[in-house]
């Protein structure tokens, strides 16, 4: 028998916690920290804030690394609101049937009322 190691399966744990630590991850965090002071969703600076990617990584992981694919986000509505439209949306949590696409390839909200819409 040989230890060969085996490749995690993507969206793993393993490939995660590899993914955000890598160097790429952290100067792309420190940007979007530096370009937007406060939360995209309620404006609040507090510096308990993430670096959140608006559509997920599972879901679109050709867009890890693109500055248009992440916003700020102070962690009560990263942990509150997106953790919701993720289910929502996307079915990401076992348990949640899938629903219909509600943000458009480019990470637009396809619903012009929505806060997330509402950019700049």
């Amino acid at each position: 028998m040989t230890n060969a190691r085996v490749k995690p399966p993507p969206g793993s744990a393993a490939i995660d916690k590899a993914f955000y630590k890598s160097k790429e991850w952290a100067k792309m965090r420190a940007k979007v920290m530096r370009e937007e002071p406060t939360c995209r969703m309620c404006g609040s600076d507090s510096p308990r804030a993430v670096a959140d990617h608006i559509i997920p990584r599972r879901v679109r992981p050709d867009l890890a690394l693109v500055r248009g694919n992440i916003q700020r986000l102070c962690r009560d509505c990263h942990e509150r609101e997106k953790a919701r439209f993720e289910r929502y949306a996307y079915g990401i949590k076992k348990g949640f049937e899938q629903k219909p696409q509600a943000v458009s390839a480019d990470g637009v909200h396809l619903d012009s009322q929505h806060p997330w819409a509402r950019r700049g």
